[in-house]
């Protein structure tokens, strides 16, 4: 679990995760638009990412138990 070492009362993160978009594309495969901005999840976030607190964007660190 991560918490913000600035304010644990901070709960939000922004950290990176892996998914896959539908697309629509032309005949030749270029990018129109999105269709769907999630149609897999990949990977969820790892605890190994750096994980920005979203409030007051310090790297949120591992809780101690």
């Amino acid at each position: 679990m991560k918490i913000c070492p600035r304010d644990v009362n901070h709960k939000h993160f922004t950290t990176t995760a892996v998914v896959c978009q539908d697309w629509l594309v032309d005949g030749e495969g270029n990018f129109i638009e999105v269709r769907d901005d999630c149609s897999e999840v990949y990977h969820n976030p790892r605890s190994e990412n750096i994980w920005e607190c979203d409030e007051c964007g310090e790297e949120a660190v591992d809780r101690a138990d």
